[in-house]
Order: C-alpha cells, then structure tokens, then sequence
C-alpha cells in the first residue's frame, strides 16, 4: 500500500506521517483499496521498509536544514504515526472483509 510514496500534497499540507492526521489519511485509503480490490488480493503490505524511512527521513519529507536530533525526532513521531496507522487498518480490514 505505501513504498515511498506519500503524496507530495500531504507533507505540504500538514508534514505527512509526522503529522497525526496522516493515520486516519492512511486508513481511508486503505478502505478504498480494500472496497476495491478484497476480492481479487489475498495477501497485504500496509508499508513497506518501515525502518528504512526512520533513517532516511529525507524520504519522509523532513525538512534537510534541521539538526540530527531534531531530523531523528520527527522520523520518530512519523514511525509511531506508521505503526498506529497500521494496527488501525489490521482491525479494519479483520472487521469488514
């Protein structure tokens, strides 16, 4: 579902997975990709190389001209933002389909 590829719109808007909106984003896309395609995928990747984006944060769209700690900080909050968005699509998806 997710390798890398937050839409750009999001990390503008509200600092993507740092962000706590960012899990309910994920969950709802993750319901639009499950009302359509349950039916024909049998096994799911919520988000894919998790660790990496923890010590790549560049790729989390956190801001370069911050200090390390600051830089690991937000990879941080992005990770835990990750894990509770998708314990919250396991339930989902173990409740409706």
């Amino acid at each position: 579902m997710y390798h890398f590829d937050q839409p750009y719109h999001l990390i503008e808007k509200y600092g993507g997975w740092v962000s706590r909106h960012s899990i309910q984003d994920f969950v709802k896309y993750a319901e639009c990709l499950f009302e359509e395609f349950a039916s024909k995928v049998k096994y799911w990747l919520t988000i894919n190389e998790q660790a990496v984006l923890v010590v790549a944060s560049d790729m989390l769209g956190i801001e370069s001209n911050l200090s390390r700690e600051e830089k690991l900080e937000k990879a941080y909050q992005a990770n835990y933002h990750m894990w509770i968005a998708q314990a919250l699509v396991y339930k989902l998806f173990r409740q409706k389909y």
